[in-house]
C-alpha cells in the first residue's frame, strides 16, 4: 500500500511541475518533443490510476456476489477484462517512463550522436515506413489468397504478417511454399526476398548511414555545451583525487638503469633531448616572427602615404 501511495504523490508532483511549466511556456510548451513525451507518460499513469481504483471496485463488486451464494455461477470475465486493460496501460507507462532515461544521457557523446542521427532522419524514415508498408501489405495479402487454404502459417492475414517477418529474419519454410504452389510459391519467394530483404532493407540502412554522417557533421554545434559537463567531470575528479593530473603532480620519477650504461650518460641524453626541443620551439617561434613582420610590410606597402597636419 505504501508503494501505491508513494506513486501516487510522484505523480501529483510531476503533474504539478509540468502544469507550471505550461502556464510559463503557454503554447511553446507543445513544440518539444520531451514535453509531449511527458504529456504522454503522465496522461498513462493517470489512466492507471483511475484504472486501478476502477478494478478494485469491480473485483469487491464480483467477490460479493460470489459471497452471497457459492453455488451460482459468477461471471469473472468482466474483471479479468479491466485488469488486463490495467496491465497494457502499466506496461506502456513503464516502458516511456524508461525511455526517458536517455533524455538524462544527452550530454554523452555517443548517445546524443544517436539521438540526433534520429532526430536529422526520422521525415525519411517516416515516408520510407510508407512505401514498406505499402510493399510489404501487397506481399502479404498476395501470399494470404495463395497459401492461406493449405498452409497454417498464412490462414490469416496476422499470421502472414508474422509469417512474413519471420522470413526477414531468415526463418522460412520454402518447400511448404512449393508444395502449396508450385508455379506462384517460387515466384513470390524470390521476389519477395529482392524487393523486401536486399532493395528495401539496404534502403533503410543508407537512410541511416546519410542521417548518421550529417548528425556527426552538426555535433561540433553542441561542443560547448559537451564542455561544460567535461569541465564539471573533471573538476569532481580532482576534488575527489582522481584526477590524472593530480596523479601525475604526486608522481615521483624513477630511473631505470641498464647494465653498463652510465647515470652521467643518460642525464646528458635527456639534456640533449630536452635542448633540441627548446631549438626547435625557437625556430618554429622565429619563422613565426618573421611571417608576421612580413605581412605588416605588405600591408605597409599596399597602403598610400598619409600627410599628418601638425601645429
Amino acid at each position: 500500500m505504501a508503494a501505491e501511495v508513494l506513486y501516487v504523490l510522484c505523480i501529483l508532483y510531476f503533474l504539478y511541475k509540468e502544469a507550471k511549466l505550461v502556464i510559463k511556456m503557454k503554447t511553446k510548451y507543445f513544440k518539444s518533443f520531451w514535453n509531449l513525451f511527458e504529456v504522454v507518460t503522465l496522461s498513462l499513469a493517470i489512466s492507471a490510476i483511475v484504472m486501478y481504483f476502477f478494478r478494485l471496485v469491480v473485483s469487491w463488486d464480483v467477490i460479493n456476489k460470489y459471497k452471497e451464494d457459492t453455488n451460482a455461477f459468477t461471471n469473472f470475465q468482466y474483471l479479468a477484462y479491466w485488469d488486463e486493460l490495467y496491465g497494457y496501460i502499466i506496461s506502456v507507462a513503464l516502458f516511456l517512463s524508461t525511455l526517458k532515461f536517455i533524455k538524462l544521457l544527452r550530454f554523452n557523446r555517443r548517445m546524443l550522436l544517436l539521438s540526433e542521427t534520429i532526430r536529422v532522419c526520422w521525415y525519411d524514415v517516416f515516408m520510407f515506413l510508407i512505401i514498406f508498408g505499402i510493399i510489404f501489405f501487397a506481399f502479404a495479402h498476395f501470399a494470404f489468397l495463395i497459401f492461406g487454404i493449405t498452409l497454417k502459417d498464412f490462414s490469416t492475414v496476422v499470421l502472414t504478417i508474422e509469417s512474413l517477418f519471420s522470413t526477414l529474419l531468415g526463418k522460412f519454410e520454402f518447400e511448404d511454399m512449393v508444395m502449396a504452389s508450385r508455379y506462384l510459391g517460387p515466384i513470390f519467394f524470390f521476389n519477395y526476398v529482392l524487393v523486401v530483404m536486399f532493395v528495401m532493407l539496404n534502403m533503410f540502412l543508407s537512410i541511416i548511414n546519410e542521417g548518421f554522417s550529417r548528425a556527426k557533421a552538426n555535433n561540433d554545434e553542441l561542443k560547448n555545451e559537451l564542455e561544460i559537463v567535461d569541465f564539471m567531470i573533471d573538476r569532481f575528479k580532482k576534488w575527489t583525487g582522481f584526477s590524472e593530473k593530480r596523479v601525475q603532480a604526486n608522481y615521483v620519477k624513477t630511473y631505470q638503469y641498464l647494465e653498463g650504461a652510465d647515470k652521467e650518460d643518460i642525464d646528458c641524453n635527456e639534456m640533449r633531448e630536452k635542448l633540441i626541443e627548446m631549438v626547435d620551439r625557437l625556430n618554429e617561434l622565429v619563422r613565426e616572427e618573421k611571417r608576421e613582420n612580413k605581412d605588416v610590410l605588405d600591408d605597409v606597402n599596399d597602403d598610400k602615404p598619409r600627410i599628418i597636419f601638425t601645429s
